[in-house]
């Protein structure tokens, strides 16, 4: 293991050791050991140090073969992008990245996930509203109507947020925690759910997912 992951790995067990030194109150009371250490760990070096990070564990390695040293953070997706969404290809390329954060993590790394949510109303659609790459336009989603309990729109929300919770779930039970990053470039408008017009609608989303992974699950 690279020294600088057994240095992040031991300041981690650390803080899960030391009983009374909690520094920062999770909003989550009921987060995990595990999570509640990363938390403290991030903000006793807050100000002080800099985590590097990088997206995609061929990154990574890249980094690796150029430094020496492998990153602190590696920043993944639970998101599968092929078409359709819950196809067989798309949980597959899903279950790859939860292996890839169980040995990050196992390996005394800091795992971050976002989640390149595809449009809820359209399986071969993407999280893009205009073209991507070789894919067409998505378009819009109803966000008014997706924050709307009884609608299609908010069936179409919560079936993603069940289906994608299940994975969670199963990190959850390995004991990986994750910096969880849903409706990540949010002011940049190209992606669905930001809503220009009405952007209470996109912070109503926001308290949905919250609600429904911190509350329910």
């Amino acid at each position: 293991m690279n020294w600088w992951l057994r240095l992040v790995y031991g300041l981690l067990a650390f803080a899960v050791a030391v009983p009374g030194a909690r520094a920062i109150e999770p909003v989550n009371p009921n987060l995990s050991a595990e999570g509640r250490a990363v938390l403290e760990y991030l903000e006793s070096v807050y100000g002080k140090q800099v985590l590097s990070g990088v997206s995609g564990m061929g990154n990574a390695e890249r980094v690796h073969e150029i430094c020496g040293r492998y990153p602190a953070i590696l920043t993944i997706d639970i998101s599968g992008w092929n078409s359709p969404t819950w196809g067989p290809t798309y949980t597959r390329v899903v279950e790859g990245y939860l292996e890839q954060a169980q040995v990050w993590w196992q390996a005394g790394g800091i795992v971050s996930m976002q989640f390149h949510w595809k449009h809820p109303g359209k399986p071969n659609g993407t999280a893009w509203v205009g073209a991507h790459g070789k894919n067409s336009p998505s378009g819009p989603f109803d966000l008014a109507a997706a924050i709307e309990p009884g609608t299609a729109e908010h069936e179409q929300v919560m079936r993603d947020l069940r289906r994608t919770g299940d994975y969670l779930e199963q990190l959850r039970e390995a004991r990986v925690p994750v910096l969880f990053r849903p409706l990540h470039e949010i002011d940049g408008g190209w992606f669905w759910w930001t809503d220009r017009e009405e952007p209470e609608n996109t912070a109503a989303l926001w308290r949905l997912i919250f609600d429904y992974y911190v509350k329910e699950r």
